[in-house]
Order: structure tokens, then C-alpha cells, then sequence
């Protein structure tokens, strides 16, 4: 496989579980980077990528590896990974995200809080809701945990 090639099945196979991949990916990576470096080994970033579903032949792993690890340093850290697999904003991109940020920053303090996402947020027409199988509350709270754990790694991997 090609880098191009070999990024574009991982990013496939972690698509295929949902926008709550890349959540489950930063709590496996956390999980098993074992002697706490704030970067994963071959072997723990395997691990890792095994549990999502992504199975590597050895030669692939190593040249994800080198892909991944673009300090040269021997290990994968978290802000690595994510720019390997998430990659730059392009400017329309960029943009987008900024106008997105204006529009929800409601309060115009610089920052977007719970107030300003609770102010905007609908869960009326989220299919469990339809389905009464949960409360708009229940979705609410689930879409603000993401923004928890979001914030909880920011602040885990700032410290590392």
C-alpha cells in the first residue's frame, strides 16, 4: 500500500464507526500508551488500531509508523496522530470553522461555553429523539459530553 493508500483505510475504517471514532481513538490511545509518555510505541499504537477494527500486515504498520511519527522521535504522540489523520485546514475550511465559531459564540466572550451551545441546540429531530427511545435532555447531554472529553484531553495532553 501506498501512504495515500494506507491513510485513506484508516480513515475509511475508523468512518465506518461513526463521528464517535475519533472520541473512542483518543480514550484507546490514553489507554495504551502504558508508561504514560504522552506517545504510543509500534506495538501500543497496533494495539490501539486493532481494537477500532484496523488490521495492519507488519510492513503496512511499520510505514504508518513512519508516517505518523513525524518528529522522527521513536514514538506517536496524540497531536501526530491527529494531524496524520485529520490533517491542515485549507483556508475554506478554516473560514468555515471561524464563521461556525462566531455564530456560537453567542455571548461574544471569545470562547464558546455550555450556555451558548444549550441557547442553540435543538435535539427535537435527532432519530432516538423521534423514536422516544431518549428524551431531548438525554441527547443534550450526550452531545455536551463530547465537548467534556473533547476538553479533558485537551487539558490531559497539554500536561503530559
Amino acid at each position: 500500500m501506498t501512504n495515500t493508500e494506507l491513510l485513506e483505510y484508516i480513515k475509511t475504517t475508523l468512518g465506518q464507526r461513526g463521528a464517535q471514532s475519533l472520541i473512542s481513538l483518543n480514550r484507546l490511545f490514553r489507554r495504551a500508551d502504558k508508561d504514560k509518555s504522552g506517545g504510543l510505541s509500534k506495538e501500543e499504537l497496533e494495539a490501539c488500531l486493532s481494537k477500532m477494527g484496523v488490521k495492519l500486515i507488519k510492513r503496512n504498520l511499520d510505514k504508518l509508523f513512519k508516517l505518523f511519527d513525524i518528529d522522527n522521535s521513536g514514538s506517536i504522540s496524540h497531536q501526530e496522530f491527529l494531524r496524520t489523520i485529520v490533517g491542515e485546514m485549507n483556508s475554506y475550511r478554516s473560514q468555515l470553522v471561524e464563521k461556525a465559531f462566531y455564530k456560537l459564540d453567542k455571548d461574544k466572550n471569545g470562547y464558546i461555553d455550555t450556555t451558548d451551545i444549550i441557547g442553540l441546540f435543538d435535539g427535537s429531530k435527532h432519530p432516538d429523539v423521534i423514536a422516544r427511545k431518549k428524551s431531548e435532555k438525554e441527547i443534550l447531554a450526550q452531545f455536551l459530553d463530547t465537548f467534556e472529553l473533547h476538553f479533558s484531553l485537551v487539558v490531559f495532553y497539554s500536561i503530559c
